[in-house]
């Protein structure tokens, strides 16, 4: 989530909203740019030392949150620039774009304007399924990832409860899509915004709705002179936080079994979207998982002429093939003990492969003694073979 943030957010620092698809040699960088990548600098910088001890001695300092200040500076530097040199102020499109209404009237014409209510009809559009779809999984686990990071960043450490949250969440969509609204979800940026401020209940959320409410009608001339340039330098901060580099430093050292996934979510996340990242770190999951069945699902250790098998944990279909391996090396005349007391799953095709060892056994004059818990004896299914028995 914070690589995420980061990269999407540095071209809006660089001053090139909007111009993403532009060739570099036609891009009108120049001052403009250059203004919008000053004010981010100058923001990020203030972020960073707004926490110092050298700020917070100060009573304003500890009662205005960072990102205020950050907004505030840069609403401060467009009045400026656009008093006193406009070829300098960042252009329209570099900053926040909400439409004005200049009264109840005109919300209320609006609304009346406005096609609101859900179009029955389109239920029979396959696409509406696809991209409802989508919207329902990516939107779960974007909640899912953001209470994660919360958690993560909430000084108290406090639990939360996904399955309450994505409840509300699934009917805030139905109220939302009733009324003509648009999706919603829980987000990593007002999340963090709220544990930064100090919140320490869900009555921070309520307070923040208003507040959003009323800052949209209100105050929409003001929110428009906040360049994009300062809202980028908030959610990068918030991205690094999100990314610190102990966090990879701490997933490198749990070993390749944590890091190759952990790489692949953020490859995927990167190059398409949030689902396809997800989607490739679960891949990547599976596939080690499978590679260390087929590894080492069993121990094989000797002495003389005594054999012993011991299964570990999980024996699955595709550890088959190493356990027939091993069976195959067991000389006439031998005793062996397969310790199956460690594993908790054996697949049906492993238990086979051991019931027809323990049949050829008769007649190669091999001791087979098997080792169980009791409730595989029980999945048996009353059959004689692989029980906590002795083949002579």
């Amino acid at each position: 989530m914070g690589i995420l943030l980061i990269v999407r957010q540095v071209p809006f620092a660089l001053g090139m909203a909007g111009d993403l698809d532009t060739p570099v040699g036609n891009m009108p960088f120049s001052l403009r740019a250059l203004t919008a990548f000053a004010v981010a600098t100058v923001s990020l910088d203030l972020l960073a030392s707004w926490e110092t001890r050298a700020l917070r001695r100060f009573r304003l300092v500890r009662l205005v949150p960072a990102p205020l200040a950050v907004v505030l500076l840069g609403i401060a530097a467009t009045l400026l620039l656009d008093m006193l040199s406009p070829s300098l102020a960042s252009p329209a499109e570099h900053r926040v774009a909400l439409p004005e209404l200049a009264s109840i009237a005109a919300l209320s014409a609006a609304i009346k304007s406005a096609d609101l209510g859900p179009n029955f009809a389109q239920l029979l559009n396959p696409d509406i399924w696809r991209v409802a779809l989508t919207l329902a999984v990516v939107g779960s686990l974007e909640t899912l990832l953001s209470l994660e990071a919360v958690e993560q960043i909430d000084p108290k450490r406090r639990p939360t409860l996904p399955d309450r949250e994505l409840k509300a969440q699934g009917v805030g969509n139905l109220i939302a899509g009733a009324i003509g609204g648009l999706p919603i979800t829980s987000v990593i940026v007002r999340s963090s915004a709220n544990v930064n401020a100090g919140a320490q209940s869900r009555v921070s959320a309520i307070v923040h709705g208003i507040l959003l409410l009323v800052s949209v009608f209100a105050l929409t001339g003001l929110i428009n002179q906040i360049p994009l340039a300062s809202l980028a330098a908030i959610l990068i901060h918030t991205g690094i936080k999100l990314a610190k580099p102990s966090l990879f430093l701490s997933v490198a050292k749990q070993g390749p079994g944590a890091f190759a996934p952990f790489i692949a979510t953020i490859i995927g996340v990167l190059a398409v979207d949030l689902l396809f990242g997800i989607a490739l770190g679960l891949a990547v999951v599976v596939l080690m998982v499978a590679c260390a069945n087929l590894r080492g699902p069993v121990m094989f250790a000797q002495h003389d002429d005594h054999y012993l098998p011991s299964f570990r944990k999980d024996v699955s279909f595709v550890g088959k093939v190493k356990v027939k391996h091993y069976l195959r090396q067991i000389p006439d005349r031998s005793a062996v003990i397969i310790d199956t007391t460690r594993a908790d799953y054996i697949d049906h095709d492993v238990r086979d492969l051991i019931d027809a060892f323990v049949v050829d056994a008769r007649g190669r004059g091999i001791t087979v003694e098997i080792r169980q818990q009791p409730h595989h004896a029980k999945e048996r299914n009353g059959r004689w073979l692989f029980r906590n028995l002795t083949a002579r």
